[in-house]
């Protein structure tokens, strides 16, 4: 599967959360998530995105979910693969094994919802702030037209040009640190 997303910082999140319901949508649960993304070569930003491969542990309320993400055509599209796993100890040591080292934390806050074909969430993200993503899975297709299709969506709800942010929160934590 390939993930295709847009994300942009929040400024007015009660105002987006308030036209995203009078659109219809209906928000699940807040869910907490917390990652550990495992890479083969850790380091500053350049050797953290020279990885091919970026591995995932995420533990999020009772679930523990181990994804591979590839890259894509850009940073915001990724070829992904999940599966529900019962041990984040074990997944641990098989990625010691495999010679990948934990290389960034992020924790949030997730309240999710699903407009048309888009599944849309607003993250509170620990030393970030807020944000809002729109993701589509998709086979084929170009990622940039979706994504400026998808940007457009978020424009109709508010949300500015100068608030996009073209980079995951793996790296928007990097950064920060």
């Amino acid at each position: 599967m390939r993930e295709i997303e847009v994300k942009a910082r929040l400024i007015n999140k009660d105002g987006v959360v308030s036209k995203l319901e009078s659109l219809g949508c209906v928000f699940e649960e807040p869910k907490t998530q917390h990652d550990m993304v495992y890479v083969e070569k850790v380091g500053d930003i350049n050797t953290f995105s020279s990885n091919k491969i970026f591995l995932r542990i995420r533990k999020s309320n009772n679930k523990i979910i181990f994804t591979l993400k590839t890259n894509g055509e850009n940073s915001l599209s990724k070829i992904e693969h999940e599966i529900e796993i019962n041990s984040e100890g074990e997944m641990e040591s098989i990625l010691k094994l495999l010679k990948y080292l934990p290389a960034v934390t992020v924790n949030k806050k997730r309240i999710t919802t699903h407009y048309k074909e888009f599944e849309i969430c607003v993250d509170n993200v620990e030393d970030l702030g807020d944000f809002i993503e729109v993701e589509r899975i998709m086979d084929e297709g170009s990622a940039e037209k979706i994504q400026d299709e998808m940007f457009e969506f978020l424009e109709s709800l508010g949300v500015k040009k100068e608030d996009r942010v073209f980079e995951g929160y793996d790296i928007l934590m990097l950064r920060k640190n």
